[in-house]
C-alpha cells in the first residue's frame, strides 16, 4: 500500500512538473514572438522615418496588440506593393507586345 502511495505522489508530481514546463514554454514562446514582432515593426518604421528618438519613444509606448496590428498592416502593404509590381510588369509586357504587333502590321 505504501508503494502505491509513493507511485501516486510521484505521478502527481510529474504531472504538475509537466504542466509547469508546458506553461513556461508557452509563455517564453509568446514572449519571444512579441519581441520579434516589435523588432520587425521597429525596422519597418526606421525605414520610413529614419532613426528618430521621437518615433522610437512612441513605439516603446505601444502595446503588444498595437505592434501586432502595425505588423499586419506592413505585411498587407508589402503584399499590395508586390501585386502592383507584378501587374505593372505584366501591363508593360502586354503593351510592348501590342506595339510589336502594330509595327509588324504597319511594315507589311
Amino acid at each position: 500500500m505504501t508503494k502505491s502511495k509513493y507511485l501516486a505522489a510521484g505521478a502527481i508530481a510529474a504531472a504538475v512538473l509537466a504542466t509547469g514546463a508546458f506553461v513556461c514554454a508557452k509563455n517564453l514562446t509568446e514572449y519571444f514572438e512579441r519581441r520579434q514582432q516589435r523588432k520587425q515593426v521597429e525596422g519597418f518604421v526606421k525605414k520610413i522615418f529614419g532613426d528618430s528618438d521621437r518615433v522610437q519613444s512612441i513605439l516603446d509606448k505601444l502595446s503588444d496588440e498595437d505592434v501586432a496590428s502595425l505588423l499586419r498592416v506592413s505585411d498587407k502593404l508589402r503584399s499590395l506593393k508586390d501585386s502592383a509590381s507584378e501587374y505593372a510588369g505584366s501591363a508593360r509586357e502586354q503593351g510592348m507586345a501590342t506595339l510589336d504587333r502594330l509595327k509588324s502590321a504597319l511594315n507589311r
